[in-house]
């Protein structure tokens, strides 16, 4: 049972469900409203029916509290109080400014498109296969939530138009399918929840308290993600995919949690006051990342590694090297970088892999950092330039004098198609600038008085003979050679030879000490290194990765090892320079170009150690005084070493009594200590590594292979330290 009344009314107000069904009269001025209400009470208390399939025109107030079903809703220009629900099945106009409760627009009909005021709702909710159509340059703000219910929804969003979101988003549609625009804001006060598998055009994140992906994550965005202030807290298990040729813009007060799920390439430009640190937005791959765009007015400190595939836009400084730790920007393009005015440059390391010939200059750190090659074979097999400088830096390495030097250091790395480095053999010519305008950069110098030198490991070398000219250009002090011609260490200054000395030393170790001398497998199993790797004692030399071994012929059979050289000026404290080179079957270190002159250091007062990667190193017990001449040391001799016999094994005896002691084994993690952790307990042990083959470190007697005598190497000198520690 229900009662049926006709009524005109200016306000309507109803605690359930509402129907209305339009009854339109032609010549007729007033709208005739039927309404079905009230079931019986005693079957459903307290519950209306509602249902309008004409026009909802209101002049005063509707009140809900339950549910309006609209097929049409032409116009309301009353208000609207809504805490229930508000279905909409076709195109609507509302001129309140507000709608609270939920507002669910759910046209099915795919050949119609639904209108949709952009207005401020409570809660929005879009359903159905109508095409949702956006047409004003204005916006939808939604308070509460925002809802696509799944992907049969389409949005059309007119260029211009935006939708922003103070809460909840939930997205399963589509938005723009043919177009690039498409613009949704999160811009709460609160952190806001996003998830959905659906696809934005443009998301922008602008809410300091930041957003969070949940349930999974899933959706893409495919154009363009804006991170403009807060936090995009995404994980692994909740992520979100960027669609191919994406681009992310991130302000300095954004940042990104985690790296989404890259399409096959990504663009990125930096924004924003203040100083940039790069996070998740830059992809690993070394393919993915297209442009690379930085307009922040405080510069950029990169993170990691970096490869940037086409253009390459710096509108402020780069940092690659924050703190200790040292990345490098790489440019895979043939285009050369773009600095947004004089002043900027990369601090750190530049890498191009797209190195252009025929005198096209190859740009690096700024303006006039660069390097030309006349023609194909210049390059001379390099594959790879790297340019690392750092201003207002002493030049390295540090244990070649460094008086009367620019305080900008310069290092030059070429490399070859499989990523060795190319020692020499090409020639560039080669530009390089520094700062006038940084007094402490000039180091007190005349500006036209200095050259670029370049590290011969002994003493800074002239590059080019006669001097070259320096040119000043803004705040810059310019110059080029046309005679670039290694891979090394490089300085600005005002430098000459400083006299060597040759120093001869003869030493034995005590694991590959066999009847009289010491045996060569390693070099005979083709298991000793062209190159010193990076570990022990080998990386406490700067100019560990400029070192190769020269073409040796026969006497490459000789060599036992690689070995380290140091030059203390004070037993502890005080600064250290390094020689690496290699030790024969007879114990002599000699140089590792040649294989048999002595190794060379600047004159002066020194302690002499000598490291090796698994035995103890050992010290002299007094300074040596070094002059330009030849130095003999024999550390076979105990008495010459600090701890005498108690720092080296006894390891044979002539006839005539003449004793011979050699650098204890077992050291196998280079601690100078031998320990269980060197037997029996760590990566290292000889014991854990048994069967090994190879240059390792366990192999204490260096034979190619561990077996129990090296176990038996670290077990004897068990609980024996080095005195050069």
């Amino acid at each position: 049972m229900y009662t049926v009344l006709p009524v005109e009314f200016a306000s309507i107000k109803q605690a359930g469900f509402l129907s209305a069904i339009r009854e339109e009269e032609r010549r007729h001025v007033k709208q005739r409203i039927l309404i079905l209400t009230v079931l019986l009470a005693t079957i459903l208390p307290g519950i209306a029916l509602g249902r309008t399939g004409g026009s909802m025109k209101n002049a005063g107030q509707i009140y809900n509290a339950g549910k309006i079903e609209t097929s049409v809703a032409e116009s309301s220009q009353g208000r609207i109080t809504n805490p229930g629900s508000l279905f909409i099945s076709a195109a609507a106009s509302f001129q309140q400014d507000t709608i609270d409760g939920h507002v669910i627009y759910d046209g099915d009909d795919q050949s119609q498109s639904q209108f949709v005021p952009q207005i401020v709702y409570q809660n929005l909710e879009f359903s159905g296969r109508g095409l949702k159509r956006l047409e004003a340059l204005d916006t939808i703000v939604t308070l509460d939530t925002f809802v696509t219910a799944s992907g049969e929804v389409q949005i059309v969003m007119r260029e211009g138009a935006e939708v922003v979101t103070r809460g909840r988003v939930k997205h399963n549609g589509i938005i723009n399918r043919d177009f690039l625009h498409g613009r949704v804001v999160m811009q709460g006060t609160q952190a806001q929840a996003i998830d959905g598998n659906g696809s934005f055009k443009v998301l922008a994140l602008d809410n300091a308290a930041g957003s969070d992906v949940v349930n999974g994550g899933g959706f893409s965005v495919n154009h363009r993600l804006e991170l403009l202030r807060g936090m995009f807290r995404n994980d692994v298990a909740n992520n979100f995919t960027l669609g191919d040729s994406a681009l992310i813009v991130r302000s300095v007060a954004s940042e990104l949690a985690e790296a989404p799920l890259f399409g096959e390439n990504v663009s990125v430009t930096y924004i924003g006051d203040g100083k940039m640190f790069s996070g998740a937005e830059l992809p690993v791959d070394d393919n993915t990342l297209q442009n690379l765009r930085l307009e922040t007015t405080e510069g950029l400190v990169l993170n990691q590694s970096v490869t940037v595939n086409d253009t390459l836009y710096l509108g402020s400084n780069v940092d690659t090297d924050p703190g200790q730790e040292q990345h490098v920007l790489t440019h895979a393009s043939i285009e050369n970088p773009e600095f947004g005015n004089d002043d900027v440059e990369v601090r750190g390391s530049v890498r191009r892999t797209r190195l252009a010939a025929g005198g096209v200059r190859n740009v690096f750190n700024n303006k006039h950092t660069y390097a030309a090659f006349e023609d194909e074979q210049s390059l001379g097999g390099m594959t790879a330039m790297t340019v690392r400088v750092l201003p207002d830096t002493i030049p390295l390495p540090l244990t070649v004098d460094t008086e009367d030097k620019v305080l900008r250091s310069i290092t030059v790395t070429a490399e070859d198609e499989g990523g060795e480095v190319v020692q020499d053999g090409f020639n560039a010519e080669f530009g390089y600038a520094f700062r006038l305008d940084q007094t402490e950069e000039l180091n007190g110098l005349d500006t036209f008085d200095v050259q670029l030198q370049y590290s011969t490991v002994d003493a800074w070398q002239n590059v080019a003979e006669p001097r070259e000219t320096i040119e000043i250009d803004g705040n810059w002090a310019r110059g080029s050679v046309p005679n670039l011609q290694r891979s090394g260490f490089y300085a600005i200054g005002i430098g000459e030879l400083l006299p060597n000395a040759l120093v001869d030393i003869r030493i034995l170790m005590e694991g590959p000490y066999r009847n009289g001398r010491m045996a060569a497998d390693l070099s005979e199993g083709g298991f000793l290194p062209n190159s010193p790797p990076a570990m022990y004692p080998y990386s406490l030399d700067p100019n560990r990765q400029f070192i190769a071994m020269g073409e040796l012929g026969e006497r490459r059979k000789e060599i036992v090892d690689w070995v380290v050289v140091e030059f203390r000026t004070l037993l502890s404290g005080g600064e250290s320079r390094f020689r690496t080179g290699l030790i024969t079957w007879d114990g002599n270190i000699v140089d590792y170009r040649d294989g048999q002159t002595q190794i060379k250091i600047d004159s002066g007062t020194y302690y002499i150690v000598v490291h090796h990667r698994n035995h103890l190193a050992v010290v002299t017990r007094d300074q040596q005084m070094l002059t330009p001449e030849i130095h003999s040391f024999d550390f076979t001799r105990a008495a010459l070493l600090l701890g005498g016999s108690n720092a080296v094994n006894l390891v044979d005896e002539s006839e005539t009594g003449r004793q011979y002691y050699a650098m204890i084994g077992g050291d196998t993690n280079g601690d100078g200590v031998i320990d269980d952790r060197d037997y029996d307990s760590s990566a290292t042990a000889t014991w854990l590594n048994h069967d090994a083959e190879g240059y390792v470190n366990p192999d204490t007697d260096m034979n190619g292979i561990v077996t129990t005598r090296d176990a038996n190497v670290s077990w004897n000198n068990r609980e024996k330290e080095s005195f050069a520690r």
